[in-house]
């Protein structure tokens, strides 16, 4: 990277489905900016209570898709519509987060298709564009246009779920059905940003989700 590149700006990120659970402000302190799926007006109360200020949000199949960006951070809404638990916001007046909670279960399939087309269609003309939440996808699924994180950081087998109800016992130990599974992303454009660091944070297991987290660094183009 040249010397100009590395003054570029960095931000870290997290997205994170805590299923209109209670807690969850404690592990978000060190971020920019906060994407939440299955948000409600208590989620926002918490959120905002630590710093952090609502920008935009969504209506999704279960609660809201928001963005949060920390105080002091110039964040807007950006665009007026969006599918299915979508919501999209400018971030210092540089880049773009897209933050999306999209259908669930298999049948869900052309639906996921249908936003996915969508959001990117919308946002394939514009630089610095990050898109990430609870996709819902499945295996072969993915946004086509941009890259996904977890395989940019090399697929590391410790950060692999963002699910994973045998070893989240908080939330999945009293429930019959259990299982493993990422739908929880971050896509990028490789060429527009370098991911220093990318993670799964458990969060003590408050919500059936885990939260996903990275940091980013603008490339110079």
């Amino acid at each position: 990277m040249s010397n100009k590149a590395d003054i570029m700006p960095s931000y870290k990120l997290a997205t994170w489905n805590i299923s209109q659970s209670k807690g969850f402000a404690d592990f978000l302190q060190q971020q920019d900016v906060v994407v939440l799926q299955e948000a409600n007006p208590g989620s926002r109360k918490e959120i905002t209570g630590a710093g952090f200020k609502f920008v935009t949000g969504q209506r999704s199949h279960c609660g809201e898709t928001h963005i949060y960006a920390r105080k002091g951070l110039m964040a807007h809404p950006f665009g007026d519509q969006w599918p299915h638990g979508t919501t999209c916001a400018l971030i210092d007046d540089r880049w773009l987060i897209c933050g999306v909670h999209w259908p669930p279960f298999k049948e869900g399939i052309l639906q996921r298709s249908k936003c996915a087309n969508w959001v990117m269609a919308k946002l394939r003309d514009h630089q610095y564009v990050v898109i990430a939440g609870d996709t819902n996808m499945r295996k072969d699924e993915t946004v086509s246009e941009w890259e996904d994180a977890f395989m940019i950081a090399g697929q590391p087998s410790d950060h692999r779920y963002t699910m994973n109800g045998y070893e989240n016992k908080g939330w999945w130990a009293d429930r019959p059905f259990k299982w493993t599974c990422r739908y929880d992303r971050i896509y990028l454009r490789h060429h527009e940003w370098q991911l220093e660091q990318f993670m799964v944070d458990k969060g003590n297991f408050i919500s059936d989700h885990y939260c996903l987290k990275a940091q980013l660094q603008m490339m110079e183009q």
